[in-house]
């Protein structure tokens, strides 16, 4: 018989090649080792199957969360039966090892967590997606029962319970009185054990040691029969039948002699016994090391924060890179709580790594100088040399002569672009930091950071330093703000780098550099004694001109940074009085004025214009469907009196009804239906008049007692008549307004509305075309006319203008138009208001722009507004005040009316209209005045 040869585990398709590559390629940039096909149990493990089939069920922290999902794996993986927890936490590891890292950096798009708190753990435990050495503390020596992002699902060896046994004896089990306090045992010295008890699991027993038992009792029996023997032989001599001639004597017993080892005769022996007294002496001595922490025993060390700033202070090459990797980390994920006061020494160590990858591309490297006689702002410093200080004026001219106007970028080494990275990872730790205003603020206070972010910015646009560049531009937005600049007649070199950022090509360059600008001088003093400046005093005609023209761009974030920069150069009456002068202002105020419709909304409001007045109410009740009476009369007491109550009275403070006449026109509407069954039960007059408390409740409907002309009258206050009935569904009755001649056939015979109320329209429509206008209904639903030659038809709906009297309708069509006299749906009390005294309102049209709603002083929420349009209107204002300000020939009031002569209707439309920059159109609108 030919035994079936098993298949092999793993499919090696194209597929399967290329993937094992990927992850192969992958574990070596991460420095991880990689087994290709991993064994689990007897089987090797295709991983692309594996790969697939967890990434099916939601990934690895899906199935580590879900409860036997590794034992689902496994058994899809025919690992087998026996032992499958164990199969299912090796086939766990294998993903742990080989795949997990790849998932979250492929699949997730995210950087996977350190090789020391992955690869190098045990596959105990999940949420690897937010692992980080911040939450999560690797397990100790001896605790590995729990991981910091939580349990491990299936198959992770967590502690199994321990078995409780219970103090039961054995068969007492089922008992009833499991669990109860049992009787002490009996106090005996001495009993002998009948017995011999047998072990639970025989079968566990050894041949060896039966076989060994056995022989042991027979020599005890054999023993015992030869001293019986000898007892009762004629040989002892205490035995009364001894005879001396026949003693003889048992002989000595045999002494066994036992070898003893020597160093000659056992070496080895005596060398381990050697050993282990030297073992036991070191053991009893006193312990040197006791009380201090040793390398391995629990002590985890500094932070991971004090341990990178060590890290960069060691200027070793593994140890920058290991400080600067965790520094992006932490800056992404706790930059708004790491300040830069806490770590003495950070900011210096990151700007001059900065500064560094900057050298690389100079004729000489950049130098920070601290030396007292070398500072100051007279001293003489080498073109390289920074000083740490003070800032140095010409710091421009010196980075254009220390670059090196031509450099080879075909070709970068090893270390210069490690030089470079660096620099790239330390700017943007500045970067992402310095968003945090103490941080920022931190910055501006050292000296030697103003000329760094001066050489960042005029660097000569190498592509390995785009991205460190715009790094320092970025954080020149933040720090600005806290910076103090010179007079327009001394200079800076931070002021004018950023200007020249302003002429580059590049949009983020260009965005970066007005938000600078304007950020730089938001804390400037603008009055006209004030001798501070800021930056945007020195702006070129040629570049205005383009920062006019970007407001024409649909480009959100650069017109809104160029309207906070006009809003800052507007300020001052002096920068408008160039405005003017130099550039064409009424295009610029009407591309500003433009903009206060920026992404508006439009919408429609119906304001009131008139109340209506309150109908009053009937004075009879209406008179109710037979449909409806008989509907009612079917129904018990108490019941048919509370529905009968709700369908011809509605509630009202100010109405009353006499309790006689409430009960009289209760008696009269059910007295044909209760005489026809005297054996009915009937309610009450009083139990009448209680339940109407109990049907609308004692709020509303309450009896009083009140004097009318000095005679008491009894009477229910709260409720009235309605004006249409109601039925038991809720819903209203709807009146048939028809009119019809009071004595018909006679000409000229008053007119009276038929009044009849019907449940739906469908019954309102059937009863006015058989009722009213004879018409025959057929089975498939269609109307005939009567057939009546000469006959005229018109529609006699109270209040129909279209066709009346005098008009004249064909069959069809006043079939079709009857219908339009019927109501869309049920109204209760619709006509509680007189509609010819109806509410009037009228439409009002707004448009509201981007706003914010906050709360004020009372707890009120306004709409406070933001962005473009607010921009638009806060540079508009400026222009317009700097105006009025200057004197003649460039302003005075006709100057400011002809420069706003083309956007007068746009603000006043605005102003009326836009309640979201009401204020400040108001403002805007008094100007003109």
């Amino acid at each position: 018989m030919v035994l079936p040869t098993r298949s092999e585990s793993i499919e090696r398709t194209q597929e399967y090649v290329d993937f094992i590559a990927s992850v192969d390629a992958f574990h070596q940039a991460r420095g991880t080792p990689f087994d290709r096909e991993p064994k689990v149990g007897s089987r090797h493990v295709d991983l692309l199957r594996l790969f697939n089939l967890v990434m099916s069920k939601g990934g690895y922290d899906k199935v580590s969360a879900e409860k036997l999902a590794w034992r689902t794996v496994g058994l899809e993986f025919s690992l087998g039966h026996s032992n499958l927890p164990a199969l299912a936490f090796n086939l766990k590891t294998v993903f742990y090892k080989n795949l997990a890292a790849y998932e979250i950096s492929t699949i997730h798009g995210k950087v996977p967590p350190p090789r020391e708190i992955l690869e190098d753990l045990t596959a105990r435990g999940g949420d690897l997606l937010n692992r980080t050495l911040d939450n999560y503390k690797p397990p100790g020596n001896k605790d590995h029962s729990h991981l910091a992002n939580g349990d491990d699902s299936d198959g992770s060896g967590n502690n199994t319970p321990k078995v409780e046994r219970g103090s039961e004896e054995p068969g007492t089990g089922s008992r009833a009185t499991r669990g109860l306090r049992q009787a002490p045992p009996q106090r005996v010295l001495f009993q002998p054990e009948i017995t011999t008890r047998q072990p639970r699991n025989t079968s566990n027993y050894n041949a060896s040691a039966q076989s060994a038992a056995a022989s042991a009792a027979q020599t005890a029996l054999a023993r015992a029969a030869a001293s019986a023997s000898y007892l009762a032989s004629e040989a002892n001599p205490l035995n009364s039948n001894f005879k001396p001639d026949i003693y003889q004597s048992r002989g000595l017993p045999t002494i066994g002699v036992r070898a003893i080892s020597t160093p000659l005769s056992d070496p080895s022996s005596i060398r381990e016994r050697t050993h282990q007294l030297l073992e036991r002496r070191r053991a009893q001595a006193p312990d040197p090391y006791r009380g201090v922490t040793m390398p391995g025993t629990g002590f985890n060390g500094p932070n991971i924060y004090h341990r990178i700033l060590m890290s960069l202070r060691s200027s070793i090459q593994a140890e920058v890179g290991f400080a600067l990797h965790h520094m992006v980390k932490i800056s992404y994920e706790r930059g708004d709580k790491y300040k830069f006061e806490q770590f003495p020494g950070l900011a210096e160590g990151l700007m001059e790594m900065v500064l560094a990858a900057f050298s690389a591309f100079t004729w000489k490297p950049w130098q920070i100088s601290y030396s007292a006689y070398g500072s100051g702002p007279n001293s003489q410093l080498e073109v390289n040399e920074l000083d740490g200080l003070y800032n140095i004026p010409d710091i421009v001219d010196r980075i254009a002569a220390n670059s090196v106007t031509s450099y080879e970028t075909n070709f970068i080494d090893d270390a210069l672009a490690l030089k470079v990275g660096y620099g790239t990872e330390a700017s943007l730790v500045l970067r992402n930091l310095g968003l945090l205003e103490e941080n920022a603020r931190f910055l501006a206070d050292i000296k030697i950071m103003r000329d760094v972010m001066t050489i960042a910015l005029c660097s000569k646009g190498y592509p390995s330093t785009t991205e460190m560049t715009q790094n320092m531009l970025e954080l020149a937005e933040q720090v600005t703000k806290h910076l103090e600049f010179p007079a327009v007649e001394e200079r800076d070199g931070l002021r004018q780098a950023l200007l020249l950022g302003l002429r580059s090509s590049d949009r983020g360059t260009v965005l970066s550099s007005l938000r600078a600008l304007s950020r730089a001088s938001m804390n400037v003093d603008t009055s006209a004694d004030s001798n501070a400046s800021g930056c945007v005093e020195l702006i070129e005609p040629a570049v205005l001109e383009g920062v006019s023209h970007w407001l024409l761009l649909y480009d959100d974030d650069l017109v809104y940074a160029s309207l906070d920069f006009l809003y800052q150069y507007t300020s001052k009456a002096s920068s408008v009085e160039t405005l003017i002068t130099k550039l064409n202002a009424p295009a610029l105020v009407q591309n500003v004025a433009r903009l206060l419709s920026h992404n508006s909304r439009s919408y429609e409001e119906s304001r009131l214009v008139k109340n209506a007045k309150k109908a009053k109410p009937p004075t009879e009740a209406p008179v109710l469907p037979e449909e409806l009476i008989k509907r009612l009369a079917g129904l018990e007491e108490p019941l048919r009196s509370s529905m009968w109550l709700k369908s011809s009275f509605a509630q009202d403070y100010d109405a009353h009804i006499t309790q006689l006449q409430l009960w009289q026109l209760y008696s009269n509407c059910f007295a044909a239906y209760d005489a026809r069954d005297p054996a009915k039960n009937r309610m009450a007059a009083a139990e009448f008049i209680k339940n109407v408390g109990v049907t609308f409740g004692d709020k509303f409907a309450k009896a009083e007692v009140v004097q009318e002309n000095g005679v008491a009258s009894y009477i229910i206050r709260g409720i009235r008549f309605r004006r249409k009935p109601i039925g038991p569904d809720g819903n209203e009755y709807i009146k048939c307004w028809w009119q019809e001649p009071d004595s018909p056939g006679l000409v000229g015979s008053s007119l009276h509305i038929c009044g009849l109320f019907c449940p739906d329209k469908e019954s309102l429509y059937f009863h006015i075309m058989s009722a009213h206008l004879d018409y025959s209904q057929h089975d498939d639903g269609n109307w005939s006319p009567p057939k009546l030659p000469g006959k005229v038809y018109h529609c006699e709906w109270h209040g129909c203008t279209r066709w009346s009297t005098e008009g004249r309708l064909t069959p069809q069509i006043l079939a079709l138009h009857i219908r339009q006299h019927l109501p869309d749906e049920h109204k209760i009390d619709a006509h509680d208001y007189d509609g010819s005294a109806g509410a009037k309102y009228e439409t009002i049209y707004h448009w509201e722009t981007s706003s914010e709603p906050r709360k004020d002083a009372r707890g009120r929420i306004q709409r406070l507004p933001k962005g473009v349009p607010l921009g638009a209107a806060l540079v508009l204002i400026n222009i317009a005040k700097a105006v009025r300000e200057l004197p003649p020939p460039i302003g005075g009031q006709e100057n400011l009316d002809l420069l706003f002569t083309r956007v007068k209707a746009q603000v006043w439309d605005s102003c009326a209209n836009n309640r979201t920059l009401a204020t400040q159109m108001s403002e805007l609108v008094e100007l003109f005045s």
